[in-house]
């Protein structure tokens, strides 16, 4: 999946999900399967974003983060 990042990245976007399978080496058991989808996000914020919501960088990317997952969670699950 990080290949897929740096290409996005390389291309202009400043943020996007990325989606794919994820295959793992581990044995098949009855507790898991080493075969699963993954979804990374990845978001860049400009200085001038945070600084004039007048909080530190962290606090504003994470405020943002639970913002765009719960967006994400209504959508999918056609919650209002």
């Amino acid at each position: 999946m990080s290949a897929h990042q740096a290409e996005l990245l390389r291309s202009g976007y400043t943020h996007f999900l990325v989606t794919s399978d994820v295959y793992r080496m581990d044995s098949i058991d009855s507790a898991h399967c080493p075969v699963f989808r993954q979804m990374e996000g990845f978001r860049v914020f400009a200085p001038e974003e945070w600084e004039a919501s007048e909080s530190d960088g962290t606090s504003f990317a994470a405020a943002d983060l639970k913002k765009c997952l719960e967006g994400l969670t209504r959508h999918l699950f056609g919650i209002s």
